[in-house]
């Protein structure tokens, strides 16, 4: 006969074993763990028998820690590369996974620091298990010429951690600078001339197309040559 059966909490034990455990049969215990406070709990457990000399024991070793999320964002840096002003660029994601042992309080997602170029949607619950992931994609509609850059941000209520990611585009266009920015003329005699240059430079990365170059405003007396 199978006696002494008991194991002490956090464990419970529950088994499928007979009174009388003929020879040569087997059966099954099944051990449950689940502490109440954090700590290590190793405890002996005997399984005694009325036959002399039959009793044996297992030991249980458990190890309690306290609940903790772990959020990770992958990709933790987004290129869009380029678009034109006004345009926008192929949406990218990232992906967001609770590596922890407890639920993950999603309390915020949005875009720091270039809201006017960047934009995002997803489908991430406030509330993401452990082991469970979501999606955030990003979108890239640059307002303006030249690199663009913002910060993807969540914010983690639970444990009060902000996760950004970086955000990089450019916006594509011509880009039109005079130098320099006024031309002075010095004294002039009537009947002579006096000239200045005026440099019209494209740095932008878009051609500039249809220029015109005129004269308005007060332009008497002036003439403009712009075939050099």
């Amino acid at each position: 006969n199978v006696t002494g059966l008991d194991v002490p909490a956090p464990y419970t034990l529950s088994h499928t074993c007979p009174a009388s455990l003929q020879g040569g049969a087997s059966c099954q215990l099944s051990v449950v763990f689940a502490p109440g406070t954090v700590g290590n709990f190793n405890t002996p457990v005997a399984i005694e028998s009325d036959v002399a000399g039959a009793g044996t024991r297992f030991a249980l070793s458990g190890v309690a820690v306290s609940p903790t999320s772990s959020l990770t964002i992958t990709p933790n840096a987004v290129n869009l590369a380029g678009a034109n002003v006004g345009m926008s660029a192929p949406v990218k994601s990232v992906t967001v996974t609770n590596y922890g042992n407890s639920t993950a309080t999603v309390s915020g997602i949005g875009i720091a620091d270039g809201a006017a170029d960047f934009n995002q949607t997803n489908d991430c619950a406030q509330a993401l298990a452990p082991g469970a992931s979501c999606t955030i994609n990003i979108g890239f509609s640059p307002a303006t010429y030249g690199l663009r850059t913002a910060n993807l941000v969540l914010f983690e209520e639970a444990s009060g951690t902000l996760y950004p990611v970086a955000l990089t585009g450019v916006g594509n266009a011509a880009n039109l600078s005079v130098t320099p920015g006024a031309a002075n003329f010095p004294n002039t005699v009537l009947g002579h001339t006096a000239t200045q240059n005026v440099v019209l430079t494209n740095s932008g990365n878009q051609p500039l197309e249809a220029l015109v170059v005129s004269l308005s405003g007060a332009s008497e007396g002036f003439v403009l040559d712009s075939s050099q």
